[in-house]
């Protein structure tokens, strides 16, 4: 009969200790390139967009292009020749 080896929780705690020490730099290049990516100071475009429109509201003319326009579904395409 083989013996199967199963790791103690010490054993298994300084396996851990040494991967996460091994993967700090990759974690701390990651939230280094991250924050120059995405700084936190941008702008996301809904927030753009709700700044732009609340500046210059719909005209009564443009809200009525928007609300009267054909809205009945499409013939769904075919694909049988």
């Amino acid at each position: 009969m083989s013996r199967t080896y199963i790791p103690t929780i010490s054993v298994t705690a300084e396996m851990t200790r040494k991967i996460t020490a091994a993967l700090q730099p990759a974690y701390e290049i990651r939230a280094i390139l991250t924050e120059t990516v995405l700084p936190p100071e941008r702008v996301e475009l809904g927030t753009r967009l709700a700044e732009i429109w609340a500046a210059d509201p719909l005209t009564e003319e443009e809200h009525a292009l928007l609300n009267n326009r054909d809205r009945t579904p499409h013939e769904p395409m075919s694909l049988d020749e």
